[in-house]
Parts: C-alpha cells; structure tokens; sequence
C-alpha cells in the first residue's frame, strides 16, 4: 500500500512522464479519483467483458475516466455491440 501510495505522489507519473500505466479494475476501484484526474489520451481495457452490465460499478466507474479512444479486450467469443464506453 506504501508503495501505491508512493507512486502515486510522485511527479513523474502524475504529469506524464511515462507513456502507459497498466493497472486492474480493483485498482481504478480503489483510486478512482487519482485515475478520472488525468487527461489520458487512450484507455485499452482488457477483460472487457466485465463491462458489459451497464450497472455493475465496475462498469459506472470505467465510465467516469473519459478519454477520447478506448480500445476493448476481451477473450470471449460473444460479440458486445456497446459497452458505452
């Protein structure tokens, strides 16, 4: 927790200095103010599918980052036409 805590602190990460960050869903949960704050350019979500329910939080929270290009990963085969991201 200290080192998240850290990182996220830290200029470096807060203003850009790196290209891409990879995190979980528990973690945008868990720091989800930290992470709507920041302009990203792209967001590729893998396990996509766990946005399908427009009511899971999950899927409410992942709606509140916005950017202007998300790219969506999902291993299942079922297509999902809109996950209103």
């Amino acid at each position: 927790m200290a080192e998240r805590d850290d990182l996220l602190t830290r200029y470096d990460v807060i203003y850009g200095t790196y290209d891409i960050t990879i995190t979980t869903f528990e973690t945008i949960a868990s720091e989800h103010d930290y992470f709507k704050s920041i302009k990203w350019l792209t967001l590729t979500v893998d396990e996509a599918h766990r946005l399908k329910s427009h009511t899971s939080r999950t899927h409410e929270l992942m709606m509140e980052i916005k950017c202007p290009f998300q790219l969506l990963l999902t291993g299942s085969h079922r297509c999902f036409v809109d996950y209103g991201c």
